[in-house]
């Protein structure tokens, strides 16, 4: 970690003894620990970054797994390389289509068995009604690449691109499609959104949201995705940055 880095670490509202732990290890001088008692993930990240003083704002989550720090090195270098890049991201990223046009059901799980959502081999994932993505992972990026969204660890942002769009809406609060409207946020106000390589080539997938069970996940994706394309329609049934870039939505490399 550079010297001028800050590191925050919010405990979520695990046991004493854990707590007791990460206070061992948060000790430099400009290290902090955020007990928030399990407030949600949203409004947990709001109060860490505006509890931080950085010009780039370096977000990781528990069960992301990276090999070194080029994870953040790499997306520190494109964005002081291009001061219109706001956000970059190293796990995943996506273009956000317009949903299957079929009648959504009032009942979240309802519809779900109705019309099940599906991952297919080509990276396009569907739940018809609800959401569609085009979906690339990071480590498969030779170049970085512009698209609508990022999920959001690994992430970093450009904390001028944080404060002229406002913090993550907590009204997708506890989880889900949060990282999303930023993105999309970010974009519309003139910003970029980058995936790149950082490394990080898998998740641990477990605990956070997956404790509160499938059906709850579910639910949680059908409201979230929802409130997404209602705040974000026309920008994704225009194409997305796919029409503010034209070519240049391939790569942001130059030929």
């Amino acid at each position: 970690m550079p010297l001028d880095a800050e590191l925050i670490v919010i405990d979520d509202g695990s046991s004493h003894s854990v707590n007791r732990q990460l206070a061992r290890r948060v000790t430099g001088d400009v290290h902090f620990l955020l007990r928030c008692n399990n407030i949600f993930e949203i409004r947990a990240y709001n109060r860490a970054i505006a509890a931080s003083r950085g010009e780039y704002i370096a977000l990781l989550q528990d069960d992301d797994l990276y090999v070194n720090e080029e994870w953040w090195r790499r997306a520190l270098e494109l964005m002081e390389d291009d001061p219109s890049i706001g956000v970059c991201g190293g796990m995943s990223g996506m273009s956000i289509l317009p949903p299957d046009n079929v009648q959504v059901e009032a009942d979240p799980l309802a519809h779900k068995r109705r019309y099940p959502d599906r991952f297919d081999d080509d990276g396009l994932y569907t739940w018809p009604g609800i959401v569609k993505l085009r979906v690339w992972p990071g480590s498969a990026m030779g170049s970085p690449k512009y698209v609508d969204v990022i999920n959001r660890a690994p992430m970093l942002l450009r904390r001028s691109t944080y404060d002229a769009i406002g913090p993550f809406d907590e009204e997708f609060a506890p989880f889900q499609a949060d990282d999303a409207d930023f993105c999309l946020r970010a974009w519309k106000a003139g910003w970029r959104v980058v995936l790149y390589d950082s490394q990080v080539r898998d998740h641990a997938f477990e605990g956070g949201m997956r404790q509160v069970g499938s059906d709850q996940v579910s639910m949680q994706s059908y409201r979230n995705h929802l409130l997404l394309y209602e705040r974000h329609g026309d920008f994704i049934d225009q194409g997305g940055c796919r029409s503010l870039l034209g070519e240049a939505s391939d790569s942001v490399m130059k030929p």
